[in-house]
């Protein structure tokens, strides 16, 4: 309520300044064309009676309404803008026809051809004063016009990027696995997008992976991984992992990823506690720094895998390949590899 009495309040004193500066503009036009100007000043005395007239007949209240209703902030730009046009305008007349008058009628001595040549070197002189003036105001409305551009700009960036984020997440929410999917990619290009977006979309897609994974591990009718979830996985994988802030990890705990698919880049330093791999690819998977603590690879393919400096304490590699895997500096106190493939790896503490 307080918002809308400001509006109100606001928006009429900006009418009431429009038309007293109307008003006076009209008183203006009278002026010059009653002056002893001749024909440029009863001209130019008529376009800016013109003007104003029209600026008069059209309804202020509704043109500030719709305005201010954008942006209080575009109203006062507007506003000053006019302004500032009437007002170059009456001290460009002012100055280009009656001060050179004024001067000559102070030299009392000049002959009526000295009065005229005296007359048009001041107005030459004026007008390329006025020219330059002109010139400079010129730029500053251009800097300001392309400033307001590009804000508008942006701010209509934004809202696009809001709404596309907000529509990808409806269809997260899908039961049917082609629209669940659809979000995901489209999630996927608002990353791409908008850097600034990038670590918001991935951890949605963690909080998806996690909550729709342990969905399907309470039903008990899915063997492997859904397609919405490798898909999801897919994409955090192959993320600009450039763009991931500093201090801050991907969290994938205690999801249920039997059967899926991460060989390669894309998890390194990231939350994987009591994560379920059993059966999973994981061929060449990067788990530098991250945390595996409890984890579970059984029967998982791991040929060439990261862990170094990884926690991998209490996991259980049971049946697993782990040929040519590196656990440089990893922690495995407790872990299991019965039966494993440990064929090459190095970095391995005998236990």
């Amino acid at each position: 309520m307080q918002k809308d009495s400001a509006y109100l309040s606001d928006s009429g004193c900006y009418a009431e300044i429009i038309c007293l500066f109307t008003s006076f503009g009209m008183m203006y036009g009278n002026f010059l064309s009653t002056k002893k100007l001749g024909c440029l000043g009863c001209w130019l005395g008529s376009q800016f009676k013109l003007i104003c007239q029209r600026l008069s007949s059209f309804n202020v209240e509704q043109w500030i309404n719709r305005v201010y209703k954008r942006s209080s902030y575009f109203l006062v730009v507007y506003t000053a803008a006019i302004f500032l046009l009437m007002g170059v305008f009456v001290a460009g007349t002012w100055g280009f026809w009656i001060l050179p008058q004024l001067r000559v009628a102070s030299e009392k001595t000049l002959t009526p051809k000295e009065r005229i040549e005296l007359e048009n070197a001041t107005r030459s002189s004026l007008a390329q004063s006025f020219g330059t003036l002109s010139q400079t105001v010129g730029g500053i409305v251009l800097v300001i016009g392309v400033y307001f551009t590009w804000r508008n700009l942006i701010a209509t960036e934004d809202k696009q990027v809001t709404e596309r984020f907000t529509k990808a997440i409806e269809q997260l929410g899908s039961e049917k696995p082609e629209v669940c999917m659809g979000g995901i990619y489209a999630l996927e290009r608002i990353a791409s997008d908008s850097e600034k977006d990038h670590w918001s979309v991935m951890e949605v897609l963690c909080s998806f992976v996690r909550h729709r994974s342990s969905i399907d591990k309470n039903r008990g009718n899915q063997q492997t991984v859904s397609k919405e979830i490798q898909a999801a996985l897919t994409v955090i994988k192959r993320r600009k992992i450039s763009q991931d802030p500093k201090q801050k990890n991907l969290d994938l705990s205690f999801s249920y990823l039997k059967g899926a698919n991460l060989g390669g880049e894309g998890f390194q330093s990231s939350i994987l506690r009591k994560e379920n791999f059993v059966r999973s690819n994981l061929r060449e998977a990067d788990f530098t720094g991250s945390n595996l603590e409890l984890s579970d690879f059984t029967g998982s393919n791991l040929v060439g895998a990261c862990f170094s400096k990884a926690n991998l304490d209490a996991a259980e590699f049971t049946r697993a390949n782990l040929s040519q895997a590196d656990f440089t500096n990893a922690s495995t106190i407790a872990t299991k590899f019965t039966d494993t493939n440990l064929l090459q790896a190095k970095g391995l503490k005998p236990s």
